[in-house]
Order: structure tokens, then C-alpha cells, then sequence
């Protein structure tokens, strides 16, 4: 079945009568913003999705669509709604309505009706996503506005289906007058299964026999039309590459000659230019939401001669640019999500919680570490005034010198950077380097660890090692602290 809905312009005044600017949001569903200005609006069903969840998100009217699908106003009605108002009886008005409703669009009316109870519920052929909210408010209110209106208010429903999480309750029970079941496994509106017995008090024979023929001979040619149009647009998705296929190329495809080819063409109310320009419409949106298709690309895809045919054309269909209809796309289908209602204040409360937490501790810690530091340092002074500068080794006495109230020493030995891979240093007071006898002027220095004995010279003065001894094996290069 052919994914392609017609849909009265009359929305675009009955959107504007709901306080909500029909061009803004068009814009938003990503629809040309002259999509109700043109004689026979044709949309998709993704399409007619994001025009109603745009509707909802620039109404601040919660039940927007109970009101619109309350309208009595024959007038503004499809020819389809004015036969199904004249049936007989309500379950022939709900029959009549599943029938017809293939003109507006590919969806279908299942009746489902036991001993005690009849059902009703919208099933969208090519639906790939969740039914919007508001859609199906509208439409259930819709039903239930018919079996009123033709019944003259003798019918009730006993209650309603929906599988949204439940959210406004009072409003949709006053507006069906039945309970609301939330969360349920379809959405439907239930009868009582003697209600579609009830006759219409608006049942006009006459009028429905005017009405129904022409309605048939519409459904026949829908047919005949989808069989033909669906076969040329697949031809032609085929073929659209770098070039703009004729009649005649199309024709060969399938088989026909031209003239057959553009004689079923006009029985089904089809030029070839129309199915030509809908068929780069629909391809131009399903590239530009490609990331990886470049502009150009698309453009020679679409068999356009040049990338500037290609937005002249494109200009025309959406009122945009191709860049700027794909920027708008790719942000309505990737929204930055934020938490709503009380979870949102409840986890800026927890963020800001553990900033001032983490902030306490930061300060904390910094305050302690500084009073720590400070306390070390006043004790290492106090000691230093007290105690001697003289200080005993393993490998000997060194002596410092006090200038002032600072004492310094001179010639502690330590370890050098480790020169080699291994083991890591230990500074333990085992590894200290111990003196050995040896010659004069020149004396033995012995590793700590390894035993090693390493050549040093040693200050007499000061009795301290001078200059730099040669590698241990375990521990590196001992240094004077000279």
C-alpha cells in the first residue's frame, strides 16, 4: 500500500484557529511551509506524525486534540464524513467510516465486537513509530463526536484504551464521560456492544446513495491509480541517477509503450512531470538525512543538471534551503532531552549537593595540610634552636653551622637518580655507605647493601666525602653534599 495521505487543507485553519502559527509549525514538522496552500495536500505518515507531535509541543493546551476532534461542523467535513453521518445506524457509520477512510488516508478502522462489548481503534499500515499523543486524542474524539452527534447524544462509551503512562486523567474522563485505563496494550475507545444498533437521527438515503457512488468510483480509481503511479515512481527511483529519465525510458522499463504508459497515466489523474517531481521530493528527503550525502551528491542523484537546479527546486518544494531543512531534521530527530518536572529540580539539587561537598572537602583537607605543615615547621625550628649543630652518621660525624637562628649541615651523603632498571632505590638507613681503612688521603667507602667497597676522598677538615665515587650495583652514584 502506497504511504502517501491526502489530507484536508482545512487543518491549516483550524490549526490557526488554535492560536498556533501554521507557518512556524510546518517549519518544525519539516513540512513546506505551503503545504495548505496548495490544492490536494499529500503527506506521509511519518510525515502526518511529526505535524501532530509539533502540535504539541507549541500548544500549551493539554487538550487541543479532544477539541479538534470534537468539530460538528459539516461544512468542514470530507465528503466521506458527510456519508457516514448519513448512515442508518452507528455501527453502519463506523463500517461506512473504515471504508472510506482509505481516501484520506492509509490507515485503518479495526471494529472489533463481542456479546458484550465493540471496540475501536486506528491502525497505521505503514506506521514504523509510536502514534502521537495528540493524534490519538483526536481521533477517538472524533469517533465518540459522530455516534453522539448521529445518535442525538443516545450513546456513551464505557471506557478508554490507552497505552500512554497515565496523565490527565480529569481532563479525559470529563471529555468521554467514562473511565481512562492507562498503559494498556492498544489504544481504543469501547462501546457497549448494543450501542452500534443505535439508529442516526441524521439518516438521509437520498443523500447517502449521491454520495456513496461517487465515493466508490473514487476508491476504484485510487486503486487503478496506485497500481500504475507506484509502479512509474518505483521505475523512476531506479533510473534517477545522473540523468532525467523520459516517458519513453520509463515506458521501456515496464514494458509499454508510451502511449499505453501515458493513456493509464491520465485514466488515473496522473502526469508523468507530477510523478517525476514527487518521486526527487521524496528521494531529496531521504538523502539530505543521510549525514554521509554531500549536497552536490544528492543533486546528481536526483538527476538535477547542476547543484544550483537542485536547490531552486528544493526552495520550491519546502520554502528552504536544502542545507537548512537538513540542519532542522537532524535537530528534531536528536533533541538535547532534559529531565522534566521534579526529577529535573531533584537532580540539580544532588549536583549542586555534592559541588558544595566536594567543595568542603577540597577546603578541608587544604586548611588541615597547611595547619600540619605549619606545626611541622615551628617543631623543626623549636629543634633546630635547641639541639647542636652536630650531627652522627653511619659514615661519620658532620658538623653544621648556625647563622642566626638557621642551623645548615654540609656532606650527608645520599643516592643519585637510578642510572639503571631494576629494583627501586631504598633511602633506608641500611643502604648508608660505611667508611673503611685505607690509604692515606683516600679511604674505602663499603655499600650498605651489596658490601660493595668503592674508592672515595675524604675531607680531613671536616671528615665528609668529597667528589663523586664510582657506580654501585644496587644503589647508584653516592654524592657529597658539597
Amino acid at each position: 500500500m502506497s504511504d502517501r495521505l491526502r489530507i484536508s487543507s482545512m487543518w491549516g485553519k483550524r490549526f490557526v484557529e488554535q492560536k498556533i502559527a501554521v507557518p512556524a509549525l510546518l517549519r518544525r514538522a519539516g513540512l513546506p511551509v505551503t503545504l495548505f496552500q496548495q490544492e490536494k495536500v499529500y503527506v506521509t505518515t511519518a510525515e502526518l506524525f511529526a505535524l501532530w507531535r509539533s502540535v504539541g509541543e507549541m500548544s500549551s493546551d493539554a487538550g487541543i486534540g479532544l477539541k479538534l476532534g470534537a468539530e460538528t461542523r459539516l461544512a468542514r467535513t470530507h465528503p466521506a464524513g458527510i456519508a457516514v453521518m448519513c448512515s442508518r445506524t452507528f455501527g453502519d457509520a463506523l463500517q461506512r467510516l473504515g471504508r472510506y477512510k482509505q481516501l484520506t488516508c492509509p490507515e485503518e478502522i479495526r471494529i472489533h465486537r463481542t456479546d458484550q462489548e465493540a471496540s475501536v481503534e486506528f491502525f497505521y499500515v505503514e506506521s514504523k513509530e509510536t502514534q502521537p499523543e495528540l493524534l490519538v486524542d483526536m481521533l477517538l474524539s472524533w469517533i465518540l463526536s459522530v455516534g453522539r452527534l448521529g445518535t442525538d447524544g443516545q450513546i456513551a462509551p464505557l471506557r478508554v484504551e490507552l497505552r500512554r503512562p497515565e496523565e490527565h486523567r480529569a481532563l479525559l474522563e470529563g471529555h468521554f464521560g467514562c473511565r481512562v485505563r492507562f498503559k494498556a496494550n492498544r489504544n481504543a475507545l469501547v462501546f457497549r456492544s448494543t450501542d452500534l444498533n443505535c439508529p442516526f437521527v441524521t439518516h438521509n438515503e437520498e443523500l447517502l446513495t449521491v454520495i456513496g457512488t461517487q465515493l466508490d468510483s473514487e476508491l476504484k480509481a485510487r486503486a487503478a491509480s496506485n497500481t500504475v503511479g507506484e509502479q512509474v515512481k518505483q521505475t523512476l527511483r531506479q533510473l534517477l541517477a545522473g540523468r532525467r529519465p523520459t516517458l519513453q525510458d520509463v515506458a521501456h522499463e515496464l514494458g509499454l509503450g508510451p502511449r499505453t504508459l501515458q493513456r493509464r497515466l491520465t485514466d488515473a489523474h496522473f502526469t508523468f512531470q507530477q510523478l517525476v517531481e514527487e518521486t526527487r521530493r521524496e528521494l531529496a528527503r531521504h538523502y539530505l538525512k543521510q549525514r554521509s550525502v554531500e549536497l552536490n551528491e544528492a543533486a546528481f542523484l536526483l538527476g538535477f543538471e547542476d547543484a544550483n537546479s537542485f536547490f531552486r527546486a528544493f526552495q520550491t518544494w519546502e520554502g528552504t534551503s536544502p542545507a537548512e531543512w537538513r540542519t532542522r531534521v537532524w535537530k528534531n530527530e536528536h533533541p538535547k532531552t532534559e529531565p522534566k518536572g521534579g526529577n529535573s529540580r531533584k537532580i540539580k539539587r544532588l549536583k549542586s549537593l555534592v559541588v558544595l561537598g566536594l567543595l568542603s572537602t577540597f577546603l578541608c583537607v587544604s586548611g588541615s595540610a597547611q595547619q600540619t605543615g605549619e606545626s611541622h615547621s615551628a617543631q623543626d625550628i623549636k629543634q633546630t634552636k635547641s639541639s647542636a649543630p652536630i650531627v652522627r652518621t653511619a659514615s661519620g660525624i658532620v658538623r653544621g653551622v648556625t647563622e642566626g637562628d638557621v642551623s645548615s649541615f654540609k656532606g650527608i651523603p645520599y643516592a643519585a637518580a637510578p642510572l639503571r632498571t631494576g629494583r627501586p632505590l631504598s633511602l633506608a638507613p641500611a643502604a648508608a655507605p660505611a667508611r673503611v681503612a685505607g690509604s692515606a688521603g683516600c679511604e674505602q667507602v663499603r655499600c650498605g647493601l651489596c658490601a660493595g667497597r668503592l674508592f672515595a676522598w675524604l675531607c680531613d677538615d671536616h671528615d665528609e666525602l668529597v667528589g663523586r665515587l664510582p657506580l654501585c650495583k644496587c644503589l647508584g652514584t653516592f654524592r657529597s653534599g658539597v
